[in-house]
């Protein structure tokens, strides 16, 4: 297999439809076929584009969900409380919601309503990836005008076939219910891992369907290897080694494509990659066995072999932005279109009819 094809950077040229066409050759079958249609390891195949999802940030920021971002004062800890804030926000969020919402509803919900959660947003489309890939908006905040962008392009079926993840390693896109996010998408939840497994562990047993087949052996290790801790017994060599297995694939993420719900994430041709692992605000004490820390798409990808390389980053130089934000809206690719909640409107239609450009 040779190595991915390089690609140049997205920069700004003498017409501005050269620059959207650029992203647009970018995503034609050459030179990105070998990426999007690798063969997997069971031999499953999808055609393309299925599996290969897009994603824009208007900043050169690492590809991360929110609630893993570190706080500015330390690398190593978060500034949210993630099992607090998914708490609050159920106990706040009942009464304007109809009808019962899984853990994974929850977080889409939450990721709605611009929440940090452990979901990252992708689209199938290259155009609306490339759309925030060139906002003047990040988090909320003006963004400087001499900050580049990046374009990420997600190969989801082989990212979920990672021959790193033992246990989730199948080539294809996961369900909401698929027992690999469930797992991730109920970890919000609760503190400790000893909570999680309790819970998880439960669960299974309640559930025998075909999607939580060989989960209780992989919890019933974890709860081993806990009780060992608390009550400071030896550990068995063979019982770490499984251990420190099963913790590195639940600091994973995986791809999963979402019960479409509401009109902006039809709109926007959204999926998600739930990630594994948590991070806390404290260190924790020696007697406490905390989640595994997450383990980073960028990181992943490094990690992995050429052959199995499921993540392409495109730079979006910041002086073609303006260009393109003004070829997509020719192109019908705006906040209109993009966002059709009635506040989302207005303010689109604001915008649209107001002459003053003083």
């Amino acid at each position: 297999m040779s190595p991915l094809p390089s690609f140049r950077p997205i920069e700004s040229g003498n017409h501005a439809v050269d620059i959207v066409s650029e992203a647009i050759r970018t995503h034609s079958p050459s030179p990105l076929l070998e990426f999007c249609n690798k063969p997997l390891n069971s031999g499953l195949h999808f055609t393309f584009p299925f599996g290969i999802w897009f994603r824009g940030q208007t900043t050169s920021a690492p590809v991360v969900p929110r609630i893993f971002r570190p706080a500015k004062r330390s690398k190593l800890l978060s500034p949210f409380d993630e099992t607090s804030l998914y708490m609050h926000f159920q106990v706040r969020a009942r009464d304007h919601i109809s009808g019962e919402l899984d853990d994974f509803d929850w977080l889409c919900l939450m990721q709605h309503y611009d929440l940090p959660t452990r979901l990252l947003d992708w689209s199938e489309s290259i155009l609306i990836a490339l759309y925030f890939a060139v906002a003047e908006k990040h988090d909320g905040r003006e963004i400087r005008g001499n900050t580049d962008g990046k374009l990420i392009i997600l190969n989801a079926k082989q990212l979920n076939g990672c021959k790193t993840n033992r246990l989730s390693g199948f080539p294809g896109i996961y369900a909401p219910m698929s027992g690999h996010v469930w797992l991730r998408a109920i970890m919000p939840l609760f503190r400790t891992f000893k909570h999680w497994t309790s819970d998880a562990m439960a669960s299974v047993r309640m559930h025998t369907t075909e999607s939580m087949v060989g989960y209780e052996e992989y919890l019933a290790t974890i709860a081993e290897h806990i009780h060992a801790v608390e009550n400071k017994f030896k550990i068995a060599r063979e019982l770490k080694q499984r251990y420190k297995s099963i913790c590195s694939e639940l600091s994973l993420p995986v791809a999963v494509f979402p019960n479409r719900r509401g009109g902006r994430m039809t709109s926007q041709f959204s999926t998600f990659t739930i990630h594994g692992g948590k991070m806390y605000q404290d260190k924790p004490d020696r007697s406490e066995v905390r989640l595994p820390a997450p383990t980073s798409l960028e990181t992943l990808n490094n990690k992995v072999d050429e052959v199995d390389k499921f993540l392409i980053t495109i730079p979006v130089a910041h002086g073609c932005k303006e260009h393109i934000r003004k070829q997509l809206l020719a192109l019908g690719i705006h906040e209109g279109t993009l966002f059709p909640e009635i506040d989302k409107q207005a303010k689109y239609i604001a915008g649209l009819w107001n002459y003053n450009v003083g």
